[in-house]
């Protein structure tokens, strides 16, 4: 064992959980991996493990540090064969009161039993002590170890003990805390339960749930819907996920509290998939409309979230005409929070119902987004615009004069993301369609009130070069630039259009080098520009073209340029970069 200034790494460590400072005791567990690697497996399972094993502590921080420093320490006790001597401490960790403390004692636990050899009895032991426990902070935690016990445990007896007792907690009526933890594990239970014991243990516990008398506890049982039905198919049980779990689905859409059909909305689309497309399309489209319309806000947004899922489910043509004419009517919806889940649906819709259905349905949706009172929803079809790309051609009529008037909406988000979208249109519509329709508004985005905007105009110019062809853009666009740079009187701009340039020369391919000796004329007089902010701009890019550059324009144009400045420029800043950039172009 490593001795430090002749205290071992534990005596140190044990020194410091007796200081009065929590920051010291909290810095000491931060290391306990790192002691335990120190002192090897055996010193670490003979006296770290037991001294870990006393430590009592009021404050919830170290406990939690604690408690993820347990299910580091596998390797560090000698590793899977070893594992359970961590379970003591982590089954009091999670007991206790707080509960991100509890929470993180059962994530390590999950961990620790995930990767033991062995210890089949120890676990069963420490879920039914906790199962069992006096206080429901016990048995809530015990929730959460179930599904990797039952994994890790394989004798008979202990894993039909294993889900009685999971029954018995899913039927504790004095503290709904306790359902609401069975209602959120007992769709992972499910996946490791054995079919017939599926059916007959845990589906029931399952059903009783979704039915409770408190909705908190109904909304976290039909949330797992989906996976106790994915469980059933696994096993091939179809018939019975039929008439089981599509009855309790119908149910929570006709929940009396909101909040349970919230959850089921949420959870709707994994639940379809799991049960399968045959049900969805014959049992579960009436319960999507159903969603769709439901009187409050919050179920219909969250329906709408994932409501392209169920194309690939029940095919475009039978989504076309039994859910888009629900999805549509929620273009007039006054809520703003459905109108965006609409908007990004919209997208994610178009390139799934294939060009007749997107002309068809999703082409008006996209209009009226565009016009849209709200700049969040204008703002979530510009950004999403390449899901649409395929079809641009075909809506480009009707679709980019919208987008044109967008590039000088009053919001300057708006605007950027206009601006982001040009190159995508560029490279769809084709050169001459950018140079009549869009050239002009793009070069303006450079003299934006708005730096973000002007950002988003250069951040595509590398993207419009390699559409368009640098000859073409030598010939259009910069002498634009340079002359919107001429003009400037606001520094900002010429900055902008230093660090566009700057990112076009040092582009890969024959096209930054036919621009860049245009380019570094401008950066050249940029770097003698009356605005320190626009010197240094100007020098930081010399440095990131000068290995762009051949070494004949480095040693009679670059080199001195830099040279001057940082001799005698008089500000320290540009000094200083001009010296920066010398030394790395040497």
């Amino acid at each position: 064992m490593d001795e430090l200034g002749g205290t071992s790494p534990l005596q140190l460590l044990q020194d410091d959980f007796e200081s009065s400072d929590q920051e010291i005791r909290l810095k000491a567990l931060k290391r306990v991996k790192l002691v335990a690697d120190v002192l090897g497996p055996e010193v670490t399972r003979s006296e770290l493990i037991p001294f870990i094993n006393t430590i009592v502590e009021d404050d919830d921080e170290i406990l939690l540090a604690l408690a993820e420093a347990l299910g580091q320490l596998v390797p560090a006790v000698g590793g899977p064969g070893h594992a359970a001597l961590l379970l003591p401490s982590l089954e009091n960790l999670a007991a206790m009161e707080e509960t991100v403390v509890r929470d993180k004692a059962v994530e390590s636990a999950c961990m620790v039993i995930g990767l033991m050899q062995g210890g089949q009895q120890e676990v069963a032991d420490m879920v039914t002590r906790l199962s069992t426990g006096d206080w429901f902070t016990a048995k809530v935690s015990a929730c959460g170890l179930f599904t990797a016990a039952y994994k890790h445990i394989s004798e008979h007896d202990q894993r039909t003990l294993l889900r009685a007792q999971f029954d018995v907690l899913a039927k504790d009526t004095d503290t709904p805390m306790v359902r609401r933890a069975v209602a959120s594990n007992v769709g992972n239970f499910a996946g490791v339960v054995e079919g017939h014991l599926l059916l007959s243990d845990v589906v029931p516990v399952f059903e009783a749930l979704a039915s409770d008398d408190q909705d908190n506890v109904r909304l976290l049982a039909v949330e797992q819907a989906g996976k106790v039905a994915k469980a059933l198919v696994d096993q091939q049980l179809e018939d019975e996920c039929a008439s089981h779990i599509v009855p309790v689905i119908k149910r929570a859409v006709e929940d009396r509290s909101w909040r349970v059909r919230c959850a089921m909305a949420r959870g709707f689309a994994n639940a379809a998939h799991a049960v399968g497309p045959k049900l969805t399309t014959v049992e579960l489209l009436p319960c999507l409309t159903s969603l769709l319309q439901d009187h409050e806000t919050e179920v219909r947004a969250a329906m709408i979230k994932d409501i392209s899922s169920f194309v690939d489910l029940v095919g475009p043509s039978t989504f076309a005409s039994q859910v888009m004419p629900y999805v549509l009517a929620l273009l007039q919806d006054v809520n703003l929070n459905v109108r965006i889940a609409l908007s990004n649906a919209c997208m994610k819709l178009a390139p799934k119902l294939g060009q007749e259905h997107t002309m068809t349905h999703i082409l008006p949706m996209l209009l009226a987004f565009l016009r849209d009172e709200s700049s969040e929803v204008r703002l979530h079809i510009l950004l999403q615009l390449d899901g649409l790309a395929e079809w641009m051609p075909a809506m480009a009529e009707q679709v980019l004069p919208l987008v044109l008037e967008l590039g000088q909406d009053i919001i300057w988000r708006v605007r950027r993301a206009v601006m982001v979208s040009v190159p995508l249109l560029t490279e769809r519509m084709g050169v001459n369609y950018f140079e009549e329709n869009l050239l002009e508004l793009y070069l303006q985005a450079y003299r934006d009130s708005v730096n973000e905007v002007r950002v988003g105009a250069s951040e595509g110019l590398q993207r419009l070069c390699k559409v368009c062809g640098a000859d073409w853009l030598q010939e259009k666009v910069l002498p634009r630039i340079h002359g919107f740079y001429d003009e400037s009187t606001f520094y900002l701009i010429r900055i902008a259009i230093l660090n566009a340039l700057k990112k076009l020369a040092n582009g890969e391919g024959s096209a930054a080098s036919v621009l860049v000796g245009d380019v570094l004329q401008l950066v050249l007089r940029g770097a003698h520009d009356s605005i320190p902010n626009v010197r240094f701009t100007a020098v930081r890019a010399l440095q990131e073209m000068a290995p762009h550059l051949d070494a004949g324009a480095v040693d009679s144009q670059v080199r001195p340029c830099l040279t001057e400045l940082m001799q005698s420029d008089p500000d320290d800043d540009v000094k200083f970069f001009s010296a920066q950039a010398l030394e790395s172009i040497r």
